[in-house]
């Protein structure tokens, strides 16, 4: 009994073991990505253990240009693309842990340098070039459409350009791929379609004359689709309408000056401009007759065509007709009686005439 008491009595006496540390595990990725030709740093991290970290290599390689350090950074320039799976150890007191981990050395990643292109113009040719960088050295960039849709009458050609005829209105997302060798990427962007300007190229009516066939398209550029015209104000000389499509047609019953406002609509644009049309008085005939009763030339005005002929008709008094000197005046007329006698006036324009022997006797041709 005496030596039980002593053995309860030491086993009494003993202390308690202590907790046991967190096991060891490494946390880190297990897929490493690299660059060739660049530096890169990659720390590995662990948990539990009962002391401080130290990192080494077990199976496997590191790439050339690659090296751990004992504080466990994975850093260099790797210079070949390859993929190294090797075994990363992490020891921490007497506690050693290891995780198989795979560093994927590639090319560099595409990357865009085209983010935006310009806005377009329905019904307007469209062009703009695409590019991208990186991927295999010396690859040549193939475009594709990942998403979306373009604008109808765009398309994309595998070498980058957006071009044609946009046909549809607003913003139109799509997806891009661009691959250079090995590597691919995709952007998201937007084609937008604007409907262009409405104009109104019609600044002003050309005149008209009387009895005579009158025809005027007005004209505009911009807008979408068809265009559509309307007389708003003013009114048309009598022998003239205007139809929708915006022409002015018919025949001037007599000389007028009229102002009038017409308005251009094509899809959501209009635009409204005041014009003014002249209507001239009919064509001057091509032939007239100045008499001499008395020493007067009757009528005093005498209106001709170009190219029109006026003849005068002297009487048994003896007259002359001398012009004044202007381009296009006739040859003058000497002293003459009984007698017809007729000039050409080839040029538009206003000739003056007089009879020298009877002072204040004079006369005017207007050609037109």
């Amino acid at each position: 009994m005496a030596l039980l008491g002593m053995l309860l009595a030491a086993c009494a006496g003993d202390q308690a073991p202590g907790p046991l540390p967190p096991p060891l595990a490494i946390d880190t990725t297990t897929a490493i990505p690299a660059v060739v030709g660049e530096a890169f740093s990659h720390t590995f991290t662990a948990t539990g253990g009962s002391g401080p970290y130290v990192w080494s290599i077990g199976d496997g390689a590191l790439p050339q240009g690659v090296g751990l350090s004992p504080a466990g950074v994975l850093s260099g320039t790797p210079n070949v693309v390859e993929q190294r799976t090797f075994t990363v150890r992490v020891t921490s007191g007497t506690a050693t842990a290891s995780r198989g981990v795979t560093l994927a050395v590639d090319y560099p990643p595409v990357v865009f340098t085209t983010t935006t292109v310009p806005v377009a113009l329905w019904g307007r040719a469209y062009f703009a070039l695409l590019q991208a960088t990186g991927g295999t050295p010396g690859s040549v960039t193939a475009w594709s459409l990942a998403g979306g849709a373009l604008p109808a009458g765009v398309t994309l050609s595998a070498s980058g350009s957006l071009g044609g005829i946009p046909t549809s209105l607003g913003p139109h997302a799509v997806r891009l791929r661009a691959t250079r060798g090995t590597r691919s990427a995709e952007l998201d962007l937007q084609v937008r379609v604007d409907a262009p300007a409405l104009v109104m190229e019609t600044t002003a009516l050309p005149d008209a004359r009387a009895g005579q066939l009158y025809l005027v398209n007005l004209q505009a550029t911009g807008g979408v689709g068809a265009y559509t015209w309307r007389l708003t104000g003013g009114r048309l000389p009598t022998g003239l309408t205007f139809a929708a499509d915006g022409s002015i047609s018919g025949t001037p019953a007599s000389e007028d000056s009229v102002g009038l406002s017409v308005e251009v609509t094509s899809g959501t644009q209009q635009l409204t401009r005041s014009l003014g049309l002249l209507v001239e008085p009919e064509t001057y005939p091509a032939t007239a007759l100045v008499t001499m009763p008395g020493d007067v030339f009757s009528p005093f005005l005498i209106r001709v065509r170009p190219g029109g002929t006026v003849t005068w008709r002297f009487g048994a008094s003896p007259h002359n007709v001398i012009f004044a000197v202007a381009p296009g005046a006739p040859a003058n007329i000497d002293i003459v009686s009984s007698v017809d006698v007729s000039r050409v006036f080839p040029r538009p324009g206003e000739y003056r005439y007089d009879c020298t022997i009877h002072p204040g006797m004079a006369g005017r041709v207007e050609v037109r």
